[in-house]
Formats: structure tokens, sequence, C-alpha cells
């Protein structure tokens, strides 16, 4: 009773045995049967752009191969993996197919060939006519409108290339796995500092400085100071004397800049005689929104300004319509200079009108006013 236990044991031992070998032997049969076809070499991938953080759909893969043996092609595949073994691994993460299509093919008719984008991770053309395909003839067939992977810091993918003889893209002809790599784009920077610089100068005495306007013969104007007459050349009664200031700004500032006037009176007139305050010449009744004529005959007291810039902001010829066109300075700043862009070296004048009667009192008049130049980054 014991051996023929002991029998019956090894026989069956014996027949699992057998039947593990005979499984093992079809799974390598049906595994060198899948992938028996040739190797298609000269194979690649470039992206044209490789960063994972690519805009979605606007990657064009350009895929190339040398077919391995001479034969009509009815099909090609191209499958996105995360392994380098034929038929395994995923679609890697964040890869999208859904939008693609054909770009021009190199050595074959993209127009004779459909694409199939609807099976994730895997594009495929057919053309049941097909194709020839010599050996050794070197294939490109771009994909486009791709979305890359979206591992952050990049990393290495695949892509199985088969080709096939039927439009049913089940007889294999050739095949290859080929890699590509996604790199993080590299950020290139630069710090550019904000840049203004601002001048004023004088304009010599007899010099055009606006249209037909000229400064007198008796101006004495630099970069701190505007001076109308002096002892020896006094100012006449009833007569318009200008003198003028060039203002010239640089600056790198998307937005340009705009130039400012304002007097640093209290209130009321700009000028104030010395020895008695309260003794002033009348401002111009012009305004910087709407600047006015001053007279050119009779009795009557002028102080104002004029800008030969014809681009200021809201209306921009407000000044330059003519020539003769003047506002009362006042403690509100007032632009007179502008400009939309940066810009280098833009160089503006700025006129100054004064005119007394006979009447306006002898001595010393004074008053400040100032320039503020403001750049818009």
């Amino acid at each position: 009773m014991r051996n023929i236990t002991f029998g019956t044991w090894r026989e069956k031992r014996w027949v699992n045995v057998l039947i593990a070998l005979s499984v093992g032997l079809l799974s390598l049969t049906s595994f060198t049967s899948a992938f028996a076809a040739g190797n298609l070499t000269n194979a690649s991938a470039t992206l044209s752009d490789p960063r994972p953080e690519a805009t979605a759909a606007s990657v064009t893969y350009n895929i190339s191969w040398k077919a391995a043996t001479t034969a009509t092609l009815q099909c090609f595949t191209y499958r996105w993996s995360t392994s380098s073994n034929p038929g395994q691994g995923s679609t890697p993460t964040g890869f999208s197919n859904a939008a693609a299509t054909n770009g021009t093919f190199t050595n074959l008719t993209a127009a004779n060939w459909t694409i199939d984008n609807s099976t994730a991770g895997t594009v495929k053309n057919t053309y049941a006519t097909g194709a020839s395909v010599p050996a050794n003839t070197q294939i490109t067939t771009p994909i486009q409108s791709l979305t890359n992977p979206t591992f952050a810091a990049g990393g290495t993918y695949y892509i199985e290339i088969n080709t096939y003889s039927n439009a049913a893209c089940s007889t294999l002809v050739d095949s290859t796995v080929i890699g590509f790599v996604t790199v993080p784009g590299v950020l290139v920077s630069a710090i550019v500092d904000s840049t203004l610089t601002f001048t004023v100068a004088g304009v010599a005495s007899s010099t055009t400085y606006k249209g037909s306007l000229s400064t007198a013969d008796r101006c004495t104007d630099t970069a701190t100071a505007v001076t109308f007459g002096s002892t020896t050349q006094p100012l006449a009664a009833d007569t318009n004397y200008d003198c003028a200031q060039t203002l010239t700004t640089s600056t790198n500032a998307n937005g340009g800049y705009q130039v400012t006037v304002q007097g640093k009176q209290t209130s009321g007139d700009f000028l104030h005689l010395l020895s008695d305050p309260s003794q002033t010449v009348t401002n111009w009744t012009g305004t910087n929104g709407t600047p006015t004529a001053t007279p050119t005959s009779g009795a009557s007291e002028v102080f104002g300004y004029t800008t030969a810039d014809s681009v200021l902001s809201g209306t921009p010829g407000r000044f330059t319509t003519t020539d003769n066109l003047f506002a009362g300075l006042t403690t509100t700043p007032a632009e007179v200079a502008y400009n939309a862009t940066a810009i280098a070296n833009d160089a503006t004048n700025v006129g100054y009108r004064l005119r007394i009667t006979g009447l306006t009192e002898a001595g010393t008049y004074q008053g400040t006013l100032v320039y503020t130049c403001t750049p818009v980054f």
C-alpha cells in the first residue's frame, strides 16, 4: 500500500511539471511571434518644445525611422509609454494625443494617411492602398498638437514604433522602441534698473524757442533762474518779454514720463514785489487745460507760461495750435512735457511771458517755481 501510494504521488508530480513546461513554452512562442519582425533603424523623436510645462496641445514630435525591410505599409503606430519594453508600461502622466494631427511627412505622402488619435497614448496612421517603403529609407512623420508629460523635473519616456503591412494593423513588419527626454525650461532673467535723467537749461537770449516766438534780448536764463531785464536793460511798459528754459528727459519707463510745473506762492499771483509782497504782477487768465492768447497791445499786466510740446496728455496740442497761447502759473502741478513711451533725450522748451504797465510799481519781483518729472513704469 505504501508503494502504491508513493507511485501515485510521483505520477501526479510528473504531470504537473509537464503542464508547467508546456505553459512556459507557449508563452515564449507567443512573445517571439509578436516581435519577430525586423528592427527599425535610425529611429529618433525630436520635440519642438521639450518642457514638461509646454502649453497644452502645442508640441510637435518629429518621429523619424528607417525600415529594416522593404515592404508595402498600410499602417504604422506610435505608442507613448513609461517603459522601454514593448507592450509594457503606461501612458506618461499628463501626456495627451487627443488633438494630434499629421504634419508634413518626408518620403511618405501625409495626405494619403488617416490619423486616429482616439486611443490615449497611441497614434495610428492607416492607408488602405499602402505605400511602398524601401529598406534604409529615412521616413519622418511629424505628429503635431501633442501635450508633453507633466513630470515637473523632466524625465525619460519612450515611443514604441510599429509598422504593419495591413490596414488592420495586425501584420507586423518592423518595430523598435525609442526614448525621448523632457527637460524643464531654463528661466533666464535680467534685472534692469529703472532709469531717469532730467535736466533744465536756460535758452539763450534772442533765440527762437517755439514757432515764431523768441526769447527777449534782455533775458538771462540758466538752469536755476529766469531773469527778465536788468538795470542796464530795463523793461518797457506794455511790451511782451519772453524767456525760456529747455527741459530734457531720458527714461526707460515703458509708460514714458510727465513733467509738471507749479508755483510755490501761497495763492494768487506768482510774482511778488520783494519790498512789498502785496504788490504783484497779475497772472495770465489762461489755464493749462485751456491756454489763451495774451494781448499784443494796450495796458495789461501778464505773467504766464507756454510749452512747445505738442504731444501732451489730454488734449495733445492745446498749447501749439497757435504760438501765442499761455496759462497762468498756479500752485497746482500742470503738465508742460509728456511722452507715452521710453525715450532718450526728449527736449521741450517751456517759455515764460512778462508784460508790465506804466503803473506797475518799481522794484524786484520774484517767485519760485518747481518742475516735477515723473516716469511711468
